[in-house]
């Protein structure tokens, strides 16, 4: 009898190591780096000075309208209306198809695709303007 109650016991204990194991593995995959996405939105926010930006799109499976702010990297590819442009050109309201990553939990934007709105200012314009106060006559 004790040999078949050690039996059990080996048997549990590895069930519960696979468990274990099992349960760290997919949270450690949950926060992995992930293979690049395109998606498809509006710029709502841009920091030319720490290079992150924010973009709002429509989630294609949900439905549900989500804004996500990302680090934009140094040599991230910037095309605005099929040329060649940089940070610093970058609007919000812009229209645009992010090519973005995960790393370590972070959104990393490696290239950007812009379609200039017309009327759209830059970020920094935008900014200035709202804190401007008007002058009175």
């Amino acid at each position: 009898m004790a040999t078949s109650n050690t039996q059990t016991r080996i048997a549990v204990g590895v069930v519960g190591l696979i468990i274990v194991l099992g349960a760290a593995s997919w949270i450690a995959s949950s926060k992995a780096n992930k293979p690049p996405r395109e998606r498809r939105g509006v710029i709502t926010k841009v920091d030319y000075a720490t290079r992150k930006g924010s973009l709002k799109f429509v989630h294609p499976k949900t439905n549900d309208s989500i804004e996500v702010e990302g680090e934009i990297t140094p040599d991230c590819a910037i095309e605005i209306d099929g040329k060649p442009g940089q940070i610093t050109d970058i609007r919000i309201g812009d229209s645009a198809i992010v090519r973005v990553a995960v790393r370590s939990g972070k959104a990393i934007v490696s290239g950007l695709k812009i379609t200039r709105i017309p009327g759209s200012q830059p970020a920094a314009a935008k900014a200035a303007s709202a804190e401007t106060p008007v002058a009175k006559r």
